[in-house]
């Protein structure tokens, strides 16, 4: 047993002592993917449903390690068929990262390089909505209807007719 574990401990060692600075950045990436992942699955209801997919990779483990050929059909078949499935079932949790990750400062941060070359035209456009904003609240005074009109663009302005 001794000699078993020291066996295993060399394996280690010689698994770190061939590893590069690459390798370890792929895992440290890969362990916060994981990190994060866990994170988002806990704030949605999609707990179960991954308990769900997890129970049944083990349950494709154990077919293929006793070589049961119809259940593996099966399982293949469901696996298959269940990346679409889940895509389809997961479409609103799944915009909903997308969209949390569009939101962060750092995604901003390099969509700002890309969008540096349009700001000049964007700025041009905002100021022709407020200026016809302005025009309409001059033809049309909030007060005469009792109603004040707000509408927000793609990028989280909001804009006021004004009187």
């Amino acid at each position: 047993m001794i000699q078993y574990l020291k066996d295993i401990w060399e394996n280690i060692q010689s698994v770190f002592a061939t590893m590069g600075l690459v390798d370890y950045l792929d895992i440290l990436l890969l362990a916060y993917l994981i990190y994060k992942g866990i994170k988002i699955i806990k704030e949605t209801r999609a707990e179960q449903l991954i308990k769900g997919i997890i129970l049944l990779a083990i349950l494709f483990f154990v077919v293929n390690q006793f070589q049961l050929k119809a259940m593996k059909v099966i399982i293949e078949t469901f696996l298959n068929v269940g990346i679409i499935a889940i895509l389809i079932v997961f479409q609103p949790e799944l915009r909903r990262v997308l969209e949390k990750m569009g939101r962060t400062t750092k995604v901003k941060k390099l969509a700002l390089n890309f969008e540096s070359k349009t700001d000049a035209a964007t700025a041009d456009i905002h100021n022709c909505i407020e200026a016809g904003c302005t025009g309409l609240g001059q033809l049309f005074p909030p007060c005469l209807y009792g109603l004040r009109t707000a509408f927000a663009d793609r990028y989280g302005r909001t804009y006021r007719i004004r009187a």
